[in-house]
């Protein structure tokens, strides 16, 4: 949150997690994960999430700013990893429920790209009408019916009955249910979906994933690679509380990209660093939170902020 109304790159942005908006830095962030580890992060800063909106023509709906970023940020990286030979077909784009739509959905189709999308439970899947079907002869009045789908949400398309699976999850040594379908969703077309829920809890997340019928994933794959995700939660949160990402108030469009881009930048450092020590000396440390104190000696004593 930020309460300077004049600090670059700041506007009112709605937090679905608080349910109200306020004044702030919105950044989109894209990890780079190898065999569960973060290695490097990359921020892409969002400045007017009204200008940045286009609509297309058809039935598309306006695109948001947020995924078209996280589109270019993942189109950084595909060029990148093919500077270093490393295949499309290795690399797993893992995002929440915000990237779920049609326009994301057709950028990892066309790019190949194999993938894991969190999914809200009120999606649509179509469904055959079978009693339209039944009655599609039948002599009426008016015009005549063309299409005989209708649609369900996925959370009752899910649990219309209790054959469930389970899994172990060995981290947590708790049982995972599941079950798997593939399935058209009214937004983002033909896809196989995975739902998930755990022992005791009623909550059920539900996965995106490629339509493929030969060599498909198994749900605990399935669910062990989303869990990767987590990291950038992780990162999230070292970066505001222990590399104070969210300090800096100055207004100087310079200023505050050169403070996101170093304050990551460090991070991933770091990151690449502690990897090494876990593998070379069998060595774990823990975030360093430096960065308050260096802060406040080389920020706040050299160059107080005023109001406004």
């Amino acid at each position: 949150m930020k309460s300077g109304k004049n600090i670059f790159g700041t506007a009112r942005f709605f937090d679905h997690s608080k349910g109200y908006s306020y004044n702030s830095f919105c950044l989109v962030n894209v990890v780079i994960s190898l065999k569960g580890e973060l290695l490097f992060i990359l921020p892409w800063m969002l400045l007017d999430p009204k200008k940045s909106s286009q609509k297309n023509s058809g039935l598309d709906k306006i695109r948001d700013p947020k995924t078209l970023a996280g589109i270019e940020l993942l189109k950084f990286y595909i060029g990148y990893f093919k500077e270093f030979n490393i295949p499309t077909r290795k690399v797993v784009v893992l995002a929440d429920s915000w990237f779920s739509n049609k326009t994301m959905k057709k950028f990892v189709t066309i790019t190949g790209i194999d993938y894991r999308l969190d999914l809200k439970k009120n999606l649509q899947v179509q469904q055959p009408d079978h009693e339209a079907i039944r009655k599609r002869n039948e002599k009426r009045r008016g015009r005549k019916r063309k299409k005989f789908v209708k649609y369900c949400s996925l959370m009752e398309y899910f649990t219309k009955s209790d054959d469930w699976s389970s899994f172990i999850d060995s981290k947590k040594n708790k049982k995972v249910y599941y079950k798997s379908a593939e399935v058209t969703l009214k937004t983002a077309g033909r896809v196989r979906v995975y739902a998930f829920r755990w022992e005791g809890k009623e909550k059920i997340k539900f996965i995106m994933t490629p339509p493929v019928r030969i060599h498909k994933p198994t749900a605990k794959r399935v669910y062990e690679d989303y869990a990767v995700r987590w990291n950038i939660e992780v990162a999230h949160r070292d970066l505001k509380q222990q590399f104070s990402l969210s300090k800096n108030q100055s207004r100087k469009e310079e200023v505050v990209r050169g403070f996101i881009g170093i304050v990551n930048l460090t991070y991933s450092l770091w990151k690449i660093w502690a990897s090494f020590l876990q593998k070379t000396q069998n060595i774990t440390i823990k975030c360093p939170t430096w960065s308050k104190m260096f802060h406040y000696q080389h920020i706040l004593k050299n160059y107080p902020i005023s109001g406004g």
